[in-house]
């Protein structure tokens, strides 16, 4: 079962004919320029957002376009989502010294590191892609 958020995404490729019903692929790389492109700008109206609505809407945006960019590829997002947050919860708060950008090196919230023994979610990600490979191929 796919969540109302893939569904949605889906309709709305498949009503504007660009849908992807194939197995995984990259994306030709004007349309991945062009995806790259429409993620930065959200990310910049949120960046210069200075009300509720403008900050709001710049990150559902950005979602939209990252699931949209998901489905282009033929990656399972929920799948996907599940196996890095999987691994995401069991990171430890601290502090990445590795992390020294200005804007993470000036926040005093919380940050998120990996622990002695980390394992990502690259294995799981490679098993999503795999089925979904031999599902639609």
């Amino acid at each position: 079962m796919i969540s109302i958020y893939e569904s949605k995404i889906k309709e709305m490729h498949t009503k504007f004919g660009i849908a992807h019903d194939g197995p995984p692929q990259h994306l030709p790389f004007d349309e991945k320029a062009f995806r790259v492109a429409c993620l930065m700008e959200e990310l910049n109206e949120y960046a210069e957002a200075d009300s509720f609505v403008d900050e709001y809407d710049a990150l559902i945006d950005l979602i939209v376009f990252a699931f949209g960019t998901l489905e282009r590829h033929g990656y399972p997002a929920d799948k996907g989502f599940a196996s890095v947050m999987a691994a995401n919860l069991k990171k430890e708060v601290g502090n990445n010294p590795n992390k020294s950008d200005e804007g993470r090196s000036s926040y005093k919230g919380v940050d998120l590191v990996k622990p002695k023994g980390w394992v990502g979610p690259e294995s799981e990600l490679v098993d999503h892609l795999m089925v979904r490979y031999a599902e639609r191929s």
